[in-house]
């Protein structure tokens, strides 16, 4: 039965909005009604309106405040309790009073200043001169935009200029945390209205993993936020947008596979993410997407926008160089709201070269460097026998090359994955080496974690039998959640690497030696030209992949 209002319900979500945090949608669950249904109550009762509009207005005062406190210092007293003892032995108790002083953070001041004397202070555009011989658009010091694209949302200057640009092919290169993911749907948004109602704007996804697990549930929790009106087909990963003044259709496409980029118009893509794709496999998703952005509609010609952290020199670099792209680039550090935790622990993990991709957005020569550079023998491997302590229930890698086969297993204990067996096999396949494993730890439970493709492929010797279907037979679990991107892999095991995350048995002699010696590219994909190397580190990413996937992106994701 539809919950009836209450009275109790303007105390209870001002107290949610305000000390929660909760969104409208979130209010409108824990309340037992619909979001449409919350929305009226905010039309209909005025105390309900009143509520939400306080306890909006408190968080914003709050954080307010707390940004003054943090650019001009915070003074506080502690008190401790002391105990003293005199020279008969009696203990007292005295309360010690110290004067703490947190000094000013240097980067709430500047955020400040820019914002309330704009005039008088600016950041020096000099100070962020671009890569030689790429014409771009230098939007990377921080400013908030008063002439937002909705009401409440607030845009750095980079994310003004990719969302508002009259470029038909904007690129958005920055670091990591740099809100680029935000504008984004930010310039969604703004071609729907320029479309007056006509537009449909096609998201490409990297993969349809990420578009199930990050990119749908992020556009769609931007709407919320921002109480925009909409109705979903879920399975046809559409958003029908119904917001006045936003009328129009956002669409989701996976791009694992550019020959299936077909059967659809779009008035304007974005391509989000597009450079973890390989070269050639970007130009396909490309030109597919130039294609099928062709419907008429009013607001001006067909867009076509990328949206990417930079990898090596790849195609995204070449449409910046060859003029087909505006270059905008974005950088970590001009994201003011992120925690300040984010750099020393996130970023921690990257190289000084790769540091100029992931944090400043530039093009950088990855020729020759390692791939898993956050690898360190005598940190990451133990003389310990990891395979004697495999509990119950165990997980692992498999590469589905058959010369040679591969394959890791380990297991995970206090957060740490230890890896204890490995498998190198020559002319194999994947019969042999399923019941390789199987009869070894026929006790056990075993998840394997592998090359998603596998669900098609067929290395085995019997025709027609895939080999995700023969390890199943054999008894093996295999999740699977769509393939991860290959920079997306190599960003997270070295993020595993970096953080402590992972120990290997001393004896795994293939898989140390791939991690020492697989190097990348000049386009920064890992380089497959040594037959012997890359197939069991491959096995070895697969799983520590999916192992921490969901930390690894909970905490990534929500700075875009």
């Amino acid at each position: 039965m539809k919950t009836k209002y209450r009275p109790d319900f303007p105390e209870r979500v001002k107290r949610m909005m305000k000390w929660d945090g909760l969104t409208h949608q979130q209010c409108a669950k824990s309340l037992g009604i619909s979001k449409n249904t919350f929305y009226i109550y905010i039309e209909k009762y005025q105390d309900f309106r009143d509520a939400v509009k306080e306890g909006e207005k408190s968080i914003v005062v709050e954080l307010e405040n707390a940004l003054f406190k943090k650019a001009t210092g915070i003074n506080w007293d502690e008190k401790t309790t002391e105990v003293r003892e005199d020279a008969d032995g009696n203990k007292t108790k005295h309360i010690k009073n110290t004067k703490k002083f947190i000094p000013p953070s240097d980067t709430a001041l500047i955020f400040l200043l820019s914002n309330k004397k704009n005039s008088l202070y600016k950041r020096n555009p000099d100070l962020y001169q671009q890569d030689t011989g790429i014409q771009s658009v230098d939007f990377n010091y921080i400013n908030i935009n008063e002439n937002s694209i909705i009401p409440d949302r607030e845009l750095f200057r980079h994310q003004l200029k990719f969302v508002k640009t009259r470029h038909p092919h904007p690129a958005i290169v920055g670091g990591y945390g740099s809100g680029k993911s935000e504008a984004a749907v930010d310039r969604a948004l703004y071609l729907l209205k320029k479309r007056e109602g006509k537009g449909r704007v096609v998201i490409g996804a990297p993969t349809y993993g990420l578009l199930r697990d990050v990119n749908y549930p992020k556009v769609r929790g931007y709407l919320d936020r921002y109480r925009i009106p909409y109705s979903e087909v879920k399975n046809e990963n559409k958003l029908i947008i119904k917001g006045t003044g936003f009328k129009g259709e956002i669409w989701m496409r996976s791009c694992d596979d550019a020959s299936k980029i077909i059967g659809f118009e779009a008035t304007d893509g974005i391509l989000d993410e597009f450079d973890t794709h390989k070269p050639e496999k970007q130009k396909e998703i490309w030109i597919a997407f130039i294609q099928r952005c062709r419907k008429n509609a009013p607001g001006g010609p067909n867009t076509l926008g990328i949206v990417t952290t930079p990898e090596g020199f790849r195609y995204t670099y070449e449409l910046v160089m060859n003029g087909t792209c505006e270059h905008i680039r974005a950088r970590t550090d001009d994201n003011i709201f992120l925690p300040d935790s984010y750099i020393d622990t996130f970023l921690k993990q990257f190289d000084p070269i790769r540091l100029k991709q992931a944090r400043e957005g530039k093009f950088v020569n990855l020729n020759g460097r390692a791939a898993y550079y956050a690898f360190k023998q005598e940190e990451h491997t133990t003389i310990e026998d990891i395979a004697k302590k495999f509990p119950q229930t165990l997980h692992g890698g498999m590469d589905f090359n058959v010369d040679p086969m591969t394959a890791v297993l380990g297991y995970t204990h206090e957060s740490v994955l230890n890896f204890g067996r490995e498998y190198w096999i020559k002319n194999s396949n994947t019969y042999q080496m399923a019941d390789l494993i199987s009869r070894e730890y026929a006790d056990k439970r075993i998840l394997m974690r592998v090359d998603s493709t596998g669900k098609g492929r067929k290395t085995s010797a019997r025709t027609g039998v895939t080999d995700i279907t023969i390890l199943k037979d054999a008894g093996f679990e295999v999740p699977w959640r769509g393939n991860p991107t290959e920079r997306d892999r190599l960003n997270l095991v070295n993020w595993a690497l970096s953080n402590g995350r992972i120990k290997i048995d001393a004896k795994m002699k293939y898989l140390i030696n791939d991690l020492q010696q697989v190097v990348c590219n000049e386009a920064g994909a890992i380089d497959k030209s040594n037959a012997a190397l890359t197939h069991i580190s491959d096995a070895f990413g697969y799983d520590v992949y999916w192992e921490l996937f969901d930390e690894y992106f909970n905490y990534r994701t929500y700075v875009g």
